[in-house]
């Protein structure tokens, strides 16, 4: 996770779009005009949502830009989940975080695979 107030990343796992996501979280909070705004409007499911989607954004956009192909088309099984849950998070019945976190499975798989078979294309063309 990204702690604005200590301007530092924390990150749990090996996975490179985890890491470049929490980098995007990073990113955009330092575009901020006014952070402390920025970081307080995170309590508002909406921004919260927005970021998350910045950030997401921001991780899958790097890896296409340094050309890491293969690990571009794999961020989007990581990340398509996490967003999801966050969507169902904030409605609020019960299972809707599981049943969002389904649906960005789903998404993500879908994504990830158009993304490999888009890949796979550009291999093959000389």
């Amino acid at each position: 996770y990204f702690d604005p107030g200590s301007n530092t990343i924390n990150i749990f796992s090996d996975d490179l779009a985890i890491a470049l996501h929490e980098a995007g979280h990073a990113l955009d909070f330092m575009r901020a005009e006014y952070k402390g705004t920025y970081a307080l409007l995170r309590l508002l499911p909406p921004v919260t949502l927005f970021q998350e989607y910045k950030a997401s954004e921001e991780a899958v956009t790097h890896l296409a830009e340094v050309g890491k192909a293969r690990e571009e088309c794999s961020a989007h099984e990581i990340l398509h989940p996490a967003f999801g849950s966050y969507v169902g998070g904030y409605i609020p019945f019960p299972g809707t975080a599981f049943a969002g976190a389904a649906v960005g499975h789903v998404t993500g798989r879908v994504t990830a695979h158009n993304c490999r078979d888009a890949l796979r294309a550009r291999e093959r063309t000389p």
